[in-house]
């Protein structure tokens, strides 16, 4: 068995690194089995689509992705899946957690309020248009999301990154240009070994040291 070109490309940076990765046919198509030595459970138990997207002859249901994100959560990784490829991390660590913590909490209207909502969440699945799952550290949205069992629909106006070690291809390369793609008004990748945060918007990028108060489009603001 072979490999998407892509896959064999690209996956061993966006599967996180460290783990080994080998492919397998199972009946809901092509997947990888995980093995990572930090990983309590056995390789065989997490199990991960590589080519999930809506076109597939062999999709996933909703809910058999959503299983697939619990087992993973579960197992210590975090899953999402960007354009049709899965993207995977170990689950961040206290320094991540407390920094999304601190950051999601200075989430408010801005001085220039647009009447956005500000509502501010961590972690939650979000399926956009192209059918790709993501998982933004922080999401900023002006209208409440519906509480389902499924990722929402609901797409953020702001979202802010935390880069983790190794995280730093998909924060800073393949995030940006993809949430701004579709839709999003302001993304912010922050690194807090360092303190430095970059931010994008359609057609431009600035970069700032922590604290920095930044005035998002949506009418919200955040400090990083």
């Amino acid at each position: 068995m072979s490999l998407p070109p892509k896959f064999e490309q690209d996956g061993h940076a966006l599967f996180g690194g460290e783990g080994a990765i080998v492919g397998e046919v199972g009946k809901l198509g092509l997947f990888v089995r995980l093995k990572h030595p930090d990983l309590d459970l056995p390789c065989h138990e997490i199990r991960i689509p590589v080519a999930y997207n809506e076109a597939m002859p062999v999709a996933l249901t909703e809910s058999e992705l959503t299983r697939l994100m619990d087992e993973a959560q579960e197992a210590g990784i975090r899953l999402e899946v960007h354009e049709g490829l899965p993207i995977w991390e170990l689950c961040p660590s206290p320094l991540h957690t407390m920094e999304a913590e601190r950051i999601a909490q200075s989430v408010e209207p801005s001085a220039r309020p647009g009447g956005c909502g500000c509502h501010r969440f961590q972690d939650m699945a979000v399926r956009f248009p192209d059918g790709s799952i993501r998982r933004p550290d922080i999401g900023v949205f002006c209208e409440r999301p519906a509480a389902t069992q499924e990722a929402t629909r609901t797409l953020p106006q702001a979202v802010v990154e935390i880069v983790s070690p190794g995280s730093e291809v998909k924060d800073l390369e393949l995030s940006p240009p993809f949430y701004l793609r579709h839709g999003v008004l302001d993304v912010v990748v922050f690194d807090p070994r360092t303190g430095e945060a970059t931010w994008f918007w359609q057609g431009g990028q600035a970069m700032g040291q922590s604290p920095w108060r930044i005035e998002l489009r949506c009418g919200c603001a955040v400090t990083v």
